[in-house]
Order: structure tokens, then C-alpha cells, then sequence
């Protein structure tokens, strides 16, 4: 899946292995100062998750539901 935030690297580089392994965590606390992408990054997040727990592909695009 390609991400659309920029400058969180480090964390896609951890979240990309557990979402590919289908073992992330109930929970993510994204935090920090406003403007640096954390809505943006809880949305994809959002969307990888139901991406992978549908049993149809992804639709054209990369959204699912809204997401």
C-alpha cells in the first residue's frame, strides 16, 4: 500500500510489517504537535486494516467505506 504521509517513516517502517502480517495492535496512540500528519496516518491505518480484512480486493483507488 503506498502512504500518503510524509516525514513518519519510521513509523510506516514499523507499522507496514504488522499490518502485512495481519498482527497489528487494537490500538495506536498517535500524538504530537498539530499539523504533522496524524489524522492522515490514523485514516490510512483505518483503511490498510479493512483492506485487509475484507474478503473481496481493494476497490480502484484505495478506499473502502468512506475510509
Amino acid at each position: 500500500m503506498p502512504w500518503k504521509t510524509l516525514g513518519q517513516a519510521h513509523l510506516i517502517a514499523r507499522l507496514q510489517p504488522a499490518l502485512e502480517q495481519r498482527r497489528e495492535s487494537h490500538a495506536y496512540l498517535l500524538t504530537g504537535p498539530p499539523h504533522i500528519g496524524k489524522l492522515t496516518l490514523a485514516r490510512e491505518i483505518a483503511q490498510a486494516v479493512n483492506c485487509l480484512s475484507s474478503s473481496s480486493p481493494p476497490l480502484e483507488g484505495g478506499t473502502i467505506g468512506g475510509v
